[in-house]
């Protein structure tokens, strides 16, 4: 009987065993990481877009002559622009009365993308440069009428931006004024 019990043991082990054997499995990870580098390049001459000696009161266009910037996503995605600006003197950015709202040591800076050099379109208050980042989308720093903007722009792709400077109607300073214009990158569905 010893046997039987032995036998029927054995046999129930060995089906255990089998059921086990049949339900192991094993697995292996797979990772990935798309390349997601932002990055802008504006090419502008050495120095800057020096306009030189300015008048108060006055308006100033970037040109062929003063230097019309190129603009590249120099990152390997599609990404949305922004634009913002930083006074590193003592004049400030000004955007409160519009393009031509200037006062005392404030300048008023707006800037448009295009594909073209020549200094085409039209600067509308909501092109205006200020602290804050604004999307160069839409009707903001967009204005040759073909629909080139700072939205979706491919890896490699290239605008043309132009500058509009309205010096301050007075100055309490008599050397040179500065402004940095920043363009940053951000993922491409930044402005859906």
């Amino acid at each position: 009987m010893s046997r039987r019990i032995l036998l029927v043991l054995t046999i129930f082990v060995l089906g255990i065993a089998s059921l086990m054997a049949q339900e192991a499995s094993d697995s292996c990870l797979i990772l990935m990481s798309p390349p997601t580098e932002y990055g802008v390049k504006i090419d502008t001459p050495t120095g800057g877009l020096n306009l030189g000696n300015v008048q108060l009161d006055t308006v100033y266009f970037s040109s062929s002559t003063v230097g019309i910037s190129t603009v590249t996503n120099s990152g390997s995605v599609v990404s949305d622009w922004k634009i913002r600006g930083v006074a590193l003197d003592t004049w400030q950015l000004y955007w409160g009365g519009g393009l031509d709202g200037v006062q005392k040591d404030s300048a008023t800076i707006a800037a448009i993308l295009t594909s073209t050099t020549t200094n085409g379109g039209t600067f509308g208050s909501n092109d205006m440069v200020m602290t804050s980042a604004g999307s160069m989308t839409g009707n903001s720093y967009s204005s040759d009428g073909s629909g080139v903007d700072g939205n979706d722009v491919p890896a490699g792709g290239q605008r043309r931006i132009h500058f509009r400077i309205h010096t301050p109607n007075q100055t309490t300073v008599t050397t040179q004024q500065r402004f940095r214009i920043i363009i940053e990158a951000y993922s491409a569905d930044t402005f859906n």
